[in-house]
């Protein structure tokens, strides 16, 4: 609404209307409509429909993204809660028009946890909703978009815990190991997973990571995974796997 109420009366006179600026100011437009139909006659629009609000635009994905992924995050189950991980199988895949997709998987005692959903990248950030409508299961994952060539993923997933009672919310940091793309039956590394060195380190090698190299990562994956988890406030700083990264770098070099 204009500062100054004497556009109203410049309106009114430049449409010749019968009303006054100040009865024009509080119609409603219908009211605005019948008026001015009165002295000139019908055509004027229709109220348009009112705007949804626009969802911010997804920015290009960078393709070295593409590829299969090993992540280790702390188990949400009152009954596994403590000393243990879980394993899951990510998978990142442009689909159509730009978009890209994730799909990820954790093999559980009760059966396959199989969600997926579209990836948006805002900023340094990736945002994915992951849905199974069947298995009534949603996650929310977000990422700090990692340099070229991706070897490792860190972020924050949250969620419900499925094999709790109270269907408690959760959230947890998470962290995304890339797998060699020669490796075959990812999903089958996935699950609950000691929360210790050499059972990590055993995860990272049966996904195609060298062993010595396998061995040199799992306390740093450990760290990440389990540090700071009970404060009610979850960081995951892409500072704190720096060193991981370097170590693969270094291995592929």
């Amino acid at each position: 609404m204009p500062r100054d109420p004497s556009v109203y009366d410049d309106i009114a006179r430049l449409l010749d209307l019968s009303i006054s600026g100040g009865v024009l100011r509080l119609c409603s437009y219908e009211e605005y409509r019948r008026h001015v139909e009165a002295r000139h006659g019908a055509g004027i629009p229709e109220p348009a429909p009112t705007a949804e609000p626009s969802q911010p635009q997804s920015q290009p994905m960078p393709a070295y993204m593409a590829g299969s992924y090993l992540t280790l995050s702390r188990a949400w189950s009152i009954h596994r809660a403590t000393g243990w991980l879980i394993a899951g199988a990510m998978t990142f895949r442009p689909a159509h028009d730009g978009l890209w997709t994730m799909d990820y998987i954790e093999r559980l005692p009760g059966g396959e946890l199989k969600v997926g959903g579209p990836v948006h990248r805002l900023g340094r950030c990736l945002y994915a909703l992951l849905t199974n409508s069947e298995q009534e299961i949603m996650l929310s994952t977000t990422y700090t978009l990692p340099t070229a060539p991706a070897p490792i993923l860190s972020g924050v997933m949250s969620g419900v815990s499925l094999h709790d009672p109270e269907m408690r919310p959760a959230a947890c940091r998470i962290i995304a190991i890339r797998a060699p793309t020669e490796t075959e039956g990812l999903p089958e590394c996935t699950g609950y997973v000691e929360a210790a060195d050499g059972a990590i380190a055993d995860c990272l090698a049966a996904v195609g990571l060298a062993r010595s190299l396998a061995d040199k990562m799992a306390p740093g994956v450990l760290a990440f995974a389990t540090g700071s988890g009970d404060e009610g406030l979850i960081h995951a700083p892409s500072s704190s796997v720096n060193s991981l990264i370097g170590l693969m770098l270094a291995e592929a070099a």
